[in-house]
């Protein structure tokens, strides 16, 4: 997973795209790319975990962002 964050936090030269979501369920839900602006140099893909037992849901979201060092 550590790999994973690298590469995607490596700025780019070219135009970026990313997968963009907001709280889908699936990540099969997650599948649209999105043209990222010039000064977004990564992809992000947060998910977040709600409710507790047997009603514990995941959400994800996906999206171009400017800096890694947020996360």
């Amino acid at each position: 997973m550590v790999f994973v964050a690298v590469v995607l936090c490596v700025d780019v030269v070219n135009s970026l795209m990313c997968y963009t979501c907001t709280n889908q369920t699936s990540n099969d839900q997650c599948l649209k790319s999105s043209l990222c602006t010039k000064n977004e140099t990564a992809c992000v893909t947060i998910v977040e975990k709600i409710g507790a037992g047997t009603h514990e849901q995941k959400l994800i979201s996906k999206t171009c962002i400017s800096n890694c060092d947020v996360f």
